[in-house]
């Protein structure tokens, strides 16, 4: 699965078309830097959230559609965004950790 690691500004440009066009129902494992009071509020979709404050970072998964994900980050002060599939270990964690629900 392809990983994404770039500055903020630079992520709209390489942000897959594909997964703006064709949106389907997969969980990203998302991880933001910056200014990230707030960054999830209004935000649906998401769980396993993880927020390091000596870093200055938020992680979670998100189950909805990257475009409303982007729009919404966009309001904040970022200054980096990690976007990537969850591997397959991350994702029987989940279910063992929490008895098999989404």
């Amino acid at each position: 699965a392809p990983e994404y690691s770039v500055p903020w500004e630079e992520f709209s440009v390489l942000l897959p078309i594909s997964a703006v066009l064709f949106p389907i129902s997969v969980s990203y494992l998302v991880t933001v830097q910056g200014e990230v009071d707030g960054v999830t509020e209004g935000l649906s979709d998401i769980r396993d959230l993880h927020i390091s404050k000596e870093e200055g970072s938020i992680s979670f998964l998100y189950g909805g559609k990257i475009g409303d994900l982007v729009n919404h980050l966009s309001q904040f002060s970022l200054t980096d965004l990690s976007l990537r599939e969850p591997d397959l270990e991350e994702i029987f964690m989940h279910y063992y950790e929490k008895g098999g629900d989404r």
